[in-house]
C-alpha cells in the first residue's frame, strides 16, 4: 500500500511516455501536426535570441528544445577554438575518475567516467548555422540512478551545450533534473582536466532566468539530505516546488588542442521495469485520468565512429506494458476497468561528419485493443543540414 501511495504522489509530476492532449469530437486530434514546417522547410527562428561574446560576437537562442519551439534546458557551456563535438567527446572519454585535483572526493556521484549517453534528442539554434541536433550526448554516471548529462550541438566553428545533473524517476524511463549549476561546474572542471584549454574560463552575460525551472516536492522530499545539500537546496521536507540552481550565464571555454577521435563501436543495453501510477496524458475522455502501468521496456543504443571521422548513433526502445485504469481517490486505489495493453517504441538515428549532420527521432505509443478512451500517439523530430527540419505530433483516439 505504501509503495502505491508513493507512486500516486509521483504521478502528479511524472511526464510518462505519453504527451498531453485530448480528443476532438470525431475521435481524432492533430496536435501541432507538422507545425514547424512541411517537407523541405526549416523550423522557424526561435525567440528571443541572445548575442554573447564567445570568440567574437555570437548569436544564439539560449535554450535547447525537444520540439523546436518551446525551451527545454538552458545553454550553459559554449566552446570555441578547436571545439568540434567529436573532439570534445574524445577528450572526455579519455578521462579517469580521479577528481582530487578538483577537490572532489572519490565517492558517488563524483567517481564516474564519461561515456555515450542514452537520451532524447533535442535541437539548439545559433544565428550562424540555424538548428543543430544533439547527435552527440555524454553521461557521467548511471542512466538508472544519478548522472551528469551533457548534450553537444555544433554551431559553425563553435559548440554550444547544456549540462545537467539528474536522477531517474523510480520505475520509469523518465529523469528529473536536479541542478544546472552543479553540472555546469562539473563539466567545466572535467574539460579543464583534459588539458586542452588554451585560456581560463570566462562567463557570458545573463541569458537565462536564475533560477530556472523547479523540482516538484514529490521528488525533492524523497532525496537524501546529503543530495539536497549538494545541489544547494533547502533541507527537510518542502511544501512546494524547489527552484533549480542556475546563475543564468554560460561558461565559455577556449579549446586550444583538437583531440583526434578514436574509431570504435560501442553498445549499451538495459531493461527498465515500469511499475508506476501515472496520469493518463492523452485520450482521457471516456476513461480514468489515472492508470497503473507495469512491464518491461528494452533499450539499446549503438554508437560507431569510422576512420573518416563519421559518427553514427542508433537507439531503439520498445516495450509491451500492462495498463490498468484506477480510481486514486479510494483507499486503497482500486481498478475501475479491465487491464489492457500498450505498445511503446522509440527510434533515434544520427549521423555527424565534417560535411553532414542529421538526426531523426520517432516515438510511437498504441493502446490495445482500440476502445473509447484509448488511442495512439506518434511524434517525429527531424533536424538536417539540408532539407527538412521540423517537429510533428499526431494523436488519434478510439471511438
Amino acid at each position: 500500500m505504501q509503495r502505491l501511495v508513493t507512486r500516486l504522489r509521483l504521478a502528479a509530476i511524472v511526464g510518462s511516455v505519453w504527451a498531453l492532449s485530448s480528443c476532438t469530437e470525431d475521435g481524432e486530434n492533430l496536435l501541432s501536426a507538422d507545425r514547424n514546417g512541411s517537407a523541405g522547410q526549416r523550423a522557424p527562428v526561435p525567440s528571443p535570441l541572445s548575442t554573447i561574446n564567445a570568440d567574437g560576437e555570437f548569436t544564439i537562442w539560449p535554450y535547447t528544445s525537444a520540439d523546436l519551439e518551446n525551451p527545454s534546458d538552458p545553454v550553459n557551456v559554449v566552446l570555441v577554438g578547436e571545439a568540434d563535438p567529436r573532439s570534445i567527446r574524445q577528450a572526455l572519454l579519455g578521462l579517469d575518475n580521479d577528481r582530487s585535483s578538483l577537490g572532489l572526493p572519490p565517492v558517488a556521484p563524483f567517481d564516474c567516467t564519461w561515456e555515450d549517453a542514452i537520451g532524447g534528442h533535442q535541437g539548439a539554434y545559433s544565428g550562424e548555422t540555424g538548428w543543430s541536433g544533439s547527435v552527440i550526448q555524454l553521461q557521467c554516471g548511471d542512466y538508472e540512478g544519478l548522472r551528469f548529462h551533457l548534450r553537444l550541438f555544433r554551431a559553425g566553428g563553435r559548440t554550444i551545450a547544456n549540462a545537467h545533473f539528474e536522477t531517474i524517476i523510480p520505475a520509469t524511463t523518465e529523469h528529473q533534473v536536479l541542478s544546472w549549476e552543479l553540472a555546469e561546474q562539473f563539466a567545466v572542471g572535467d574539460l579543464g582536466r583534459t588539458g586542452v584549454l588554451s585560456a581560463p574560463p570566462s562567463q557570458t552575460i545573463s541569458i537565462t532566468p536564475s533560477p530556472y525551472r523547479e523540482i516538484p516536492p514529490e521528488i525533492y522530499n524523497l532525496l537524501p539530505e546529503e543530495l539536497k545539500a549538494l545541489i544547494g537546496g533547502p533541507g527537510g521536507q518542502q511544501p512546494g516546488p524547489v527552484p533549480m540552481a542556475n546563475d543564468g550565464r554560460a561558461t565559455v571555454l577556449s579549446i586550444g588542442e583538437a583531440i583526434e577521435p578514436v574509431p570504435g563501436h560501442w553498445v549499451e543495453e538495459l531493461t527498465v521495469l515500469f511499475d508506476q501510477v501515472l496520469p493518463k496524458p492523452f485520450c482521457v475522455e471516456g476513461s480514468s485520468p489515472f492508470v497503473y502501468i507495469t512491464g518491461p521496456v528494452y533499450l539499446r543504443q549503438e554508437v560507431s565512429l569510422n576512420g573518416e571521422g563519421i559518427l553514427r548513433t542508433n537507439f531503439h526502445a520498445r516495450g509491451s506494458l500492462q495498463v490498468t485504469p484506477i480510481d486514486p481517490t479510494t483507499a486503497p486505489p482500486t481498478p475501475v476497468a479491465p487491464t489492457y495493453q500498450a505498445k511503446v517504441s522509440q527510434v533515434q538515428t544520427g549521423v555527424f561528419g565534417n560535411r553532414q549532420e542529421r538526426l531523426s527521432q520517432i516515438i510511437e505509443q498504441r493502446e490495445l485493443p482500440p476502445a473509447l478512451g484509448r488511442g495512439s500517439l506518434r511524434t517525429k523530430l527531424t533536424i538536417a543540414r539540408e532539407g527538412r527540419t521540423a517537429f510533428e505530433q499526431r494523436i488519434v483516439c478510439g471511438e
